[in-house]
């Protein structure tokens, strides 16, 4: 295996990377914050096309498997279902700026913003106190302790419209991406080569490649923020370009460099097996189904972290620069994720893997639940 394939291959997963943490806080920012979209019915919905979206990974593994051309059977997905998620993805996260009926009227400005500028004066600080004050008592801003319920409703005022959009935008974003790109781009990787310790090293880089790409989107984030702290709207459009590109180079250049190896020669001896006998055999491998045990709880476990940090950090911390903070919060964690590789790779040579395996799930499952029960 080349090196200019081996990079091409691993190139691929850092913008899948990159769009994912764009993706997951934009359903925040975007969707619920600047929209109006209740938080119950994004949650609805996701776990909807999320139930879908599993039903659809088998009929694209078994698609992909039986794929002849002249191309391979996995880059044809790749080449097809990546752009159609690129642009499913720009849509989403730029929902507001082009339009597609999802636009809010634009809300008058809050009171006493004209005297703001004026608080480097000596007498600009109390002239804002008693503006404030005087507008809370009036009823047009609430408490600093208080939210009134029908200020709520306003704000998540998001229709039936809402809903569809969300729901077609993200479920061509998940099927595109994840499952018509992402299983054919694993199963590319496992066909380019024989030898176990060439696929050990080229999974090792792309592993490397797809923490590279979840800690440039926080960073990039972050320096964004610095010019466009008050507009996230805005932030998360320039993210999205710049994310966008790199994917498209990424794609690019793994259709171009990257090729397929033909498949092994169909043996028309061994006939199909239905798929109930099938499953019974799954069902009988006992050392699978302990795999599955394990997988199941942790592909949760793996998942909420991220999914809720957004929520913990903007209403739980209550910060204003919560998204600062969020991906400040993200770049630490990544840091720590990218330094225990070696960590985790050397002891698993010395230990074992399953021994390894086990302690980590120990005390990841004890942090997990310090860090959700414990109060505080």
């Amino acid at each position: 295996l080349s090196a200019g394939s081996r990079l091409a291959y691993c190139f691929f997963r850092l913008p899948l990377s990159s769009l994912d943490f764009t993706f997951r806080p934009a359903r925040q920012v975007i969707w619920v914050d600047t929209l109006g979209q209740t938080l119950s019915s994004q949650a609805s919905l996701i776990s909807a096309v999320k139930s879908l979206d599993l039903l659809l990974g088998f009929t694209v593994g078994k698609a992909s498997d039986n794929t002849r051309t002249r191309w391979g059977r996995r880059k044809p997905f790749i080449a097809v279902a990546f752009p159609l998620a690129l642009l499913a993805f720009f849509l989403f996260v730029n929902a507001p700026s082009v339009g597609l009926g999802l636009a809010r009227a634009k809300p008058r400005p809050p009171p006493c913003t004209h005297l703001v500028l004026n608080t480097s004066s000596p007498a600009g600080c109390p002239a804002l106190k008693d503006c404030l004050e005087r507008a809370m008592q009036q009823g047009e801003i609430d408490r600093f302790d208080f939210t009134s319920p029908s200020r709520v409703a306003s704000l998540q005022s998001g229709g039936w419209q809402l809903s569809f959009w969300f729901a077609l935008l993200y479920a061509t974003y998940l099927a595109c991406a994840y499952t018509c790109s992402q299983i054919p781009y694993d199963a590319l990787g496992m066909e380019l080569t024989d030898s176990y310790d060439e696929r050990s090293s080229l999974f090792g880089l792309k592993t490397l490649f797809q923490f590279v790409g979840y800690a440039a989107t926080p960073l990039l984030n972050i320096g964004l923020s610095a010019l466009l702290a008050d507009d996230l709207v805005a932030l998360y459009s320039m993210l999205a370009l710049a994310v966008g590109s790199l994917a498209v180079l990424a794609w690019a250049s793994l259709l171009w460099n990257v090729v397929e190896r033909p498949p092994p020669p169909e043996d028309h001896t061994i006939l199909p097996v239905p798929i109930v006998p099938s499953a019974r055999r799954v069902l009988a491998n006992k050392p699978y189904l302990v795999y599955l045990l394990m997988k199941m709880p942790l592909s949760l476990v793996s998942l909420m972290p991220s999914n809720l940090a957004a929520l913990w950090v903007k209403h739980n911390m209550a910060l204003e620069a919560w998204n600062s903070m969020y991906n400040a919060v993200l770049m630490f964690a990544l840091v720590g994720a990218m330094a225990s590789i070696g960590v985790l790779v050397r002891s698993a040579q010395q230990y074992g893997k399953a021994a390894v395996l086990q302690a980590v799930l120990l005390v990841s499952g004890l942090l997990y639940l310090a860090v959700s029960f414990v109060p505080g």
